[in-house]
């Protein structure tokens, strides 16, 4: 433990040395605050330095129970030999009744901004918008849109921030979803003197895709790329069992690929514009910075006056 509280101190410092990291725990504090969701998942260090082995005694009783736990196998091995080893291996868990989760306290009414001060040749930006949980029908949709904005190097927000406006190396759109709440991201670094003009342009390729429909070769073209994406991920027997254990484990029920495809499939252009309407609500905006002589002023006028109609 005294060994291992070294390498985990080292791993904050890291991360807080590392200002496209950082961005996200600034991020975190900004829309969540003082709860669960928004704190970092490596905690304070007064914590590292305070946790005995008692703790972890007690952690692991109190939440690695059998009514939690799931097995999965992939691979080549019979699955009588597969139930011999999960019941040898795991049949004597014991634990105490799993402690309910934190609900995620949500309450915005204004755009909301946090700039963290760095000395950084980037700004470093992520623009945040509350979601839903992850048993939303509408998070098929969502991965849709999120695909058709940065969904390879020909994604809308890739060519516009990096081939037309050359602002920048890297944007990504995103979103995470969890069983109380949800949040969809917009990320980028730029010059920090082009934090505000990016804002812009990302807030402007929101709008479109909330109130155009993306045409049809378009939306057909990401179907093709997602498709050969989900083809990819199930290669190795690694990735079988995460395909299939996460529906199991989250969801308590699973689909195949085959029925993955058909749901995609019969996504339309209009079922994109309704998912990104409703999460592109102006007074559920959030914006984090991490950089050096971030100007304030323009990056608050463009969140508040800001309009998706």
């Amino acid at each position: 433990m005294e060994k291992e509280r070294g390498v985990i101190m080292g791993e904050i410092d890291m991360y807080e040395d590392d200002p496209q990291s950082k961005v996200w725990d600034v991020l975190m504090e900004l829309m969540y605050g003082d709860q669960p969701a928004g704190w970092s998942t490596l905690g304070p260090k007064k914590n590292i330095k305070a946790f005995t082995r008692q703790d972890f005694i007690d952690f692991r009783r109190s939440h690695y129970h059998p009514d939690n736990t799931l097995v999965v196998i992939a691979g080549g091995v019979p699955e009588k030999r597969m139930l011999q080893f999960a019941r040898k291996t795991f049949g004597s868990l014991r634990g105490d009744l799993v402690p309910e989760k934190h609900k995620t306290h949500e309450a915005q009414t204004v755009p909301a901004i946090k700039i963290e001060e760095r000395t950084t040749d980037q700004a470093h930006l992520i623009l945040g918008f509350r979601a839903f949980h992850m048993y939303d029908e509408d998070r098929y949709a969502l991965r849709l849109a999120r695909n058709v904005l940065s969904g390879g190097m020909s994604s809308r927000l890739f060519t516009r921030i990096r081939e037309e406006m050359g602002a920048g190396y890297y944007i990504s759109a995103n979103f995470h979803l969890y069983d109380h709440h949800g949040y969809f991201t917009v990320s980028t670094g730029t010059e920090p003197k082009r934090a505000n003009e990016v804002l812009c342009a990302i807030l402007d390729e929101l709008k479109k895709i909330s109130t155009k429909p993306v045409p049809s070769k378009e939306l057909r073209k990401v179907k093709d790329w997602m498709r050969g994406k989900r083809a990819m991920m199930l290669e190795t027997s690694d990735d079988v069992a995460d395909f299939f254990g996460d529906q199991e484990l989250m969801y308590g029920s699973i689909k195949s690929l085959d029925e993955y495809e058909k749901i995609y499939d019969n996504i339309t252009a209009r079922d994109i514009q309704k998912v990104m309407r409703r999460i592109c609500v102006p007074e559920r905006m959030n914006l984090a910075v991490v950089g050096k002589g971030i100007d304030r002023g323009p990056l608050e006028k463009t969140l508040q006056s800001f309009s998706f109609r």
